[in-house]
Order: C-alpha cells, then structure tokens, then sequence
C-alpha cells in the first residue's frame, strides 16, 4: 500500500520532520511517497530530504495560480504511485487533495497542526 503526503513546503523544518518520522515508523508493507507545491522551488529543501531519508517525492510542476493545472498534475502523480491513501498537510494540500482523492477514488485524510509562523 502506498501513502501519498502532501504539502506546500517552503523549507524543511518542524512538520516536514513530523511528515518523514511518520512515514518512517511505518510497516515495511507500506510505502511512503512525498508531495509537495513547488512554492517558488522552496520545497527543494524538503524534496532533498526526503530522497536522502530513502523515499520517493516529487515537486508539482504547477502551483498558484495556476491550481486547475496543478490538481490534474497531482491527479495523474496519484496514479502513477497507485497510491491507496492521500494525507494532506496544510491548506492548499487539503483543498486540492481532497479533490484529487475524490477524482482518483481514494481516501483522503487531513492533518491539522495548529498555528505556526508560516500563518
């Protein structure tokens, strides 16, 4: 079974750390792949990490404004990793997520960490 994170990362701090831990602690049988909005190539930082840490990511090609782009970007990434399940983390992850889940069939669940510095 494949998990799919996704997230708007624009450096790789507290909640990116929380993202691969969990994904580390995980069963063997299930794989973890990570998702983030380019947000101006920020999430590169986030995207190395999680390569370095042995999972697989990629960084949507398509960001604000252009989100009807970016939603079939990340429709066709959930597809291609057959992924079972997708958690979001953050607003535009919920938002756009929760859409493709629906578009791809699968469940989606919402991760909700309080205020940080970034809101």
């Amino acid at each position: 079974m494949t998990i799919v994170h996704l997230t708007a990362s624009r450096f790789f701090g507290g909640p990116e750390r929380q993202m691969l831990e969990l994904a580390g602690s995980l069963p063997t049988d299930i794989q973890s792949f990570f998702v983030s909005f380019s947000e101006r190539h920020l999430c590169q930082a986030f995207m190395d990490q999680a390569r370095q840490s042995g999972f697989g990511g990629v960084a949507l090609k398509y960001d604000t404004p252009r989100l009807v782009a970016a939603l079939r970007e990340l429709i066709g990434v959930l597809r291609d990793v057959n992924a079972a399940i997708l958690c979001c983390h953050g607003y535009k992850a919920n938002l756009l997520g929760l859409l493709a889940a629906r578009w791809v069939g699968i469940p989606a669940v919402s991760v909700s960490r309080g205020w940080t510095g970034e809101n």
